[in-house]
């Protein structure tokens, strides 16, 4: 796998209140992650995750802990403490993402809009820091940041 050049923000990202490009990477298909692509995620073959939303209504089923760690992982990468709340960037899965957050029993989670789109799905700084949200194990800036604010 090697890093490509950044994406600008596109699609429903573009006109958000504070718009944010992306991170490409390039890397080579292998059966695992063709497995773990279409049974994990539900996708096929030809879609994107850019595009295109998870059909992963099994992890509804997993343990606490398990979607505890799914959630930090996601919000690692594509999520941001600000001074009220922890947003997370799920375009197009920010209404997977609230579904998966309100199982953990974070009750204030919920999906924005902006422009018609659900854009990111938002949690109070206070629930956030009790989860946690960002991986208290990896002591990420994002969580040093929540940490700090809530």
């Amino acid at each position: 796998m090697e890093r490509i050049e950044d994406g600008e923000p596109s699609g429903a990202t573009k006109p958000a209140k504070d718009p944010s490009g992306s991170y490409r990477w390039n890397s080579q298909r292998s059966p695992l992650l063709a497995w773990m692509f279409i049974v994990g995620m539900g996708m096929e073959p030809e879609q994107t995750t850019r595009d295109d939303p998870v059909h992963m209504d099994w992890i509804f089923t997993t343990p606490f802990e398990f979607r505890k760690r799914f959630v930090q992982g996601l919000s690692d990468s594509d999520g941001c403490a600000r001074v009220h709340v922890v947003e997370i960037c799920s375009v197009p899965n920010a209404v997977f993402t609230t579904r998966l957050l309100l199982s953990l029993g974070v009750s204030s989670a919920y999906t924005r809009k902006e422009y018609g789109n659900d854009l990111r799905s938002v949690v109070k700084n206070e629930e956030a820091s009790r989860l946690p949200i960002f991986n208290e194990f990896t002591g990420s800036y994002r969580y040093r940041q929540l940490m700090h604010t809530g």
